[in-house]
């Protein structure tokens, strides 16, 4: 079938597609209508950079075999760990927790668990996306709610800042108390003053942890309230479903035309005289 052949299909059928085509707008608007809105919030933050963890790294390495002799290991890399932390299953677990949201992310679904509410979540609410020539990180929520949603993003920012400054004064505080212990182990004078060192170090930690409330992200730009939505697109949806229903229309006029032909050859195979 060539393309004369489908035009004139498409010519002698026109009321028929014409109408097919009507029909899926109409269904096009209802969804387009119907169709809870999903609004966007973002939050763009960069990770805090702390001088004395480098100096401390620093003091470790310096300690040499003096570090192995009294059982130092300083971790390394704060930064991936705070990446690490924002991507974490464990937080959005906590989020969603914190915030009692298993019954609001999976609505009326049959069988409803946290499990599957951080499975959810992560993967139609919650996106987190790393610009490494910027030096940024944006968090993006998604929602029906837009009040909802902007608070949703903040939140799970500040979460993060909480979760990692937690952390930092939990270390912090067993590091002043291991390293305390360790200079009454020994009368290295040499080895004292690095643990002393260290010591003032990690009370440098332990008071940043306390008074900052960024511990690890700087909010470079908070979430704020959307008031458009981002889904549906009304125009979208109904300019496809005119196109979708005119192919459509097109299809099916073809099926009948050639549904005719066949009854047309099979009525004149019939009418033929028998040879």
């Amino acid at each position: 079938m060539n393309v004369v052949t489908v035009l004139q299909v498409a010519w002698r059928y026109r009321l028929l597609i014409a109408v097919t085509a009507l029909l899926v707008v109409l269904l096009g608007v209802y969804v387009a209508l119907t169709t809870p809105p999903v609004y966007k919030a973002e939050v763009v933050v960069t990770e805090v950079t702390n001088d004395h963890n480098g100096q401390a790294g620093s003091l470790t390495s310096s300690l040499g075999g003096l570090a192995s002799f009294v059982g130092l290991n300083m971790p390394a890399g704060a930064s991936q760990e705070a990446a690490a932390v924002l991507n974490s299953r464990y937080l959005t677990q906590l989020f969603i927790s914190q915030h009692n949201l298993v019954k609001e992310i999976m609505g009326n679904a049959p069988r409803q668990s946290l499990w599957l509410a951080v499975d959810l979540f992560r993967a139609k609410v919650l996106s987190i996306t790393e610009l490494k020539e910027k030096g940024t990180t944006t968090v993006t929520l998604q929602w029906t709610n837009p009040q909802q949603v902007a608070e949703w993003a903040n939140g799970y920012v500040a979460l993060a800042n909480e979760l990692l400054r937690t952390r930092a004064l939990d270390d912090s505080s067993r590091a002043i108390g291991y390293l305390k212990a360790q200079i009454q182990k020994t009368d290295s004078v040499e080895v004292q003053r690095a643990l002393y060192n260290l010591i003032e170090s990690e009370t440098k930690t332990n008071m940043l942890a306390n008074t900052r409330k960024e511990y690890a992200f700087t909010v470079a730009d908070p979430a704020v309230v959307p008031e458009q939505r981002v889904w549906p697109k009304r125009t979208l949806i109904v300019l496809s479903a005119g196109v979708l229903g005119g192919m459509l229309g097109l299809f099916i006029a073809l099926g009948v035309n050639s549904w005719r032909r066949y009854g047309r050859a099979i009525a004149a195979q019939d009418a033929a005289p028998d040879r």
